[in-house]
């Protein structure tokens, strides 16, 4: 067993071609940056059964390929980066050789990434978890802007995707009270719309009142900002916030912000 910081490895047997790719990285933030506009990273429901650390896999490999990539955070304990980099390199000269990415990085076990070695589907959705599951400290750490807010106004906006397909979201008007994670384009006393991504259609159901945002009530909320390159970002611009970007304004998450921004090194990416 040995431990290293990438691998990118291809096995030949018989008549067919077998391609393993492993690769790990340290990142102070768990998400796609503007420094970092290529990771891919899973979404903020990962962080509930491992806060330090997110995996991925593409959806276009082909039969006979595998590909994960680990991405943990630059204070994960040595440990748990020990595990989450220990190749088992001893598969390949084996009487029967590497047959699957868990035989390279027995880690990726828990992770279910090709439970079907000859499906290069991604895995399906699965029910999301209670946001409550999720770390704040960790959230907070990934997030690029964090804002404290007061609710204001919600309706319910409908209309159509570029697609074909209808939607209605909930968009809520609220008032910027203060930037907690600095340079954020909102300023304090600002008024802007918080528009959550929530396909009310059939989904509605699955979120708790808790991911909602209540008029006359006080929220931390984690908007999107520029990380995928692909719209600017003004004091202006609505504050776009993914499943589980909302919390209560309270003492207790205050306290698990601050131990978030801790983990920020302004001096790496």
């Amino acid at each position: 067993m040995k431990r290293v910081t990438s691998v990118d490895t291809i096995l030949h047997f018989d008549d067919f071609d077998w391609t393993f790719s492993v690769a790990a990285g340290s990142y102070q933030r768990l998400r796609r940056t503007l420094e970092n506009p290529f990771l891919y990273m899973g979404g903020d429901e990962s962080l509930a059964g491992h806060p330090y650390y997110k995996v991925g896999r593409p959806g276009g490999c082909k039969i006979a390929c595998q590909i994960v990539s680990v991405y943990y955070s630059t204070h994960t304990p040595p440990a748990e980066i020990e595990r989450l980099t220990s190749y088992d390199f001893s598969c390949f000269t084996r009487f029967n050789p590497c047959a699957q990415i868990v035989d390279l990085l027995p880690a990726a076990q828990e992770w279910h990434l090709y439970d079907n070695a000859y499906d290069s589907s991604p895995p399906k959705p699965r029910p999301p978890i209670p946001c409550s599951n999720i770390p704040v400290w960790a959230q907070a750490r990934d997030a690029r802007y964090v804002l404290a807010v007061e609710a204001l106004s919600t309706k319910i906006a409908k209309g159509r995707e570029e697609y074909g397909g209808e939607y209605r979201r909930e968009v809520t008007q609220v008032r910027v009270v203060s930037s907690l994670k600095e340079p954020a384009p909102w300023l304090p006393g600002a008024v802007v719309s918080a528009d959550l991504l929530y396909w009310l259609n059939h989904q509605l159901s699955l979120w708790s009142e808790d991911e909602h945002l209540v008029p006359g009530r006080r929220y931390i909320v984690f908007p999107i900002g520029n990380d995928d390159r692909d719209r600017l970002v003004t004091k202006d611009s609505p504050l776009k916030l993914e499943r589980c970007g909302v919390q209560e304004d309270t003492p207790e998450i205050r306290r698990e912000l601050e131990k978030g921004f801790a983990q920020n090194d302004t001096l790496r990416p």
